[in-house]
């Protein structure tokens, strides 16, 4: 059969965020081909789509995927012979091993059911909160996102973003952020709730299937929103002047970066134990001196995304619409 490069490429690489880097799970790491569907399935991610490669059986992802690519013809020809795949462009050809045997089982009860249009932020949303999320495996909830009827939420324990948004869901439930985060550039437009999963799915017909975690709970952090501060205008570009104080500073606790702010100036200090290094910027602030630490590449995101901020006692707030950050600093003497 002869099959369009392109399109082939496109359909492996939508669904190649449903594979497994080693394979903990029997195939996968394979290109699952079932009675013409292309998907992969990772135990937390499963992708599928309709294919224009009608073969059957599973097929090693990452040796299928680089031929393709690195196809020299616009029309490839390609055939299944009992445990090969044959692979024959203008100027090469190939035979891969393949298993004719699909061993891993679609859940029929946790198959989408109804569509329900995806809100147009929730994309962004995903995107904006999913960086707070915890990497520490030993705190499960915070490893992953929330996501409520009316609100994205994630949190680290040092961090934490609310995205305030008409999700049109049924039920809170958890997803991992390593997950969920990787549909943000395939825009999905709709979802379908099921048990175990929530599918999205997109006009190319590529559905994106997370795990979900309905029994777990989640902290509460709306209280953590409201405390007293003090706003500060940041200056527009703290780029280089954060660059040249990480040369004395880092993301570990006692390595973090000193900053006061006094009338008209802020003052951004690293330091370690090769040496120090001091920057002042202007800024438009009239009030008290203020003094806090806080990892400097965090200074920098704030700075790039907001300008004006509110600094309290233990944490900083960037509210911007729907959007709300909350970082913990640690107060320093104001002298």
């Amino acid at each position: 059969m002869r099959v369009d490069r392109d399109t082939l490429l496109k359909e492996l690489e939508m669904v190649s965020f449903g594979l497994s880097q080693r394979e903990e799970i029997n195939q996968s790491s394979c290109f699952l081909f079932q009675d013409g569907i292309l998907w992969t399935y990772n135990d937390e991610i499963s992708c599928r789509i309709k294919t224009s490669l009608p073969i059957e059986g599973a097929v090693q992802a990452k040796p299928l995927l680089e031929i393709v690519r690195k196809a020299d013809s616009e029309e490839l020809k390609i055939e299944q012979e009992e445990n090969k795949l044959k692979i024959r462009g203008e100027k090469f050809k190939s035979v891969l091993g393949m298993e004719k045997e699909v061993r891993i089982e679609l859940d029929k009860e946790n198959e989408p059911s109804e569509w329900v249009p995806l809100n147009e932020d929730f994309s962004e949303a995903i995107s904006m909160v999913q960086e707070c999320a915890a990497t520490d495996e030993s705190m499960f909830e915070l490893t992953c996102i929330n996501i409520c009827p009316d609100k994205i939420e994630s949190c680290n324990g040092r961090q934490l973003a609310i995205y305030r948004i008409e999700t049109n869901l049924k039920k809170s439930f958890l997803c991992r952020r390593n997950s969920i985060r990787q549909m943000v550039s395939l825009n999905m437009t709709e979802f379908s709730e099921a048990p175990v999963w929530v599918h999205f799915r997109n006009p190319s017909g590529l559905i994106y299937s997370c795990r979900r975690f309905v029994d777990y709970r989640y902290p509460e952090l709306e209280k953590i929103l409201n405390f007293t501060g003090i706003p500060v205008s940041l200056p527009k570009d703290l780029k280089d002047t954060i660059e040249r104080v990480e040369i004395f500073s880092g993301e570990r606790l006692e390595d973090m970066a000193d900053v006061h702010i006094l009338p008209n100036k802020m003052k951004i200090t690293g330091q370690n134990a090769f040496g120090w290094l001091t920057e002042i910027r202007e800024v438009q602030y009239s009030g008290e001196p203020i003094a806090f630490r806080i990892p400097p590449k965090l200074l920098l995101d704030i700075s790039k995304r907001f300008s004006d901020i509110l600094i309290g006692k233990d944490r900083i707030k960037v509210e911007a619409g729907k959007y709300v950050f909350v970082a913990s600093i640690i107060e320093l003497d104001k002298e």
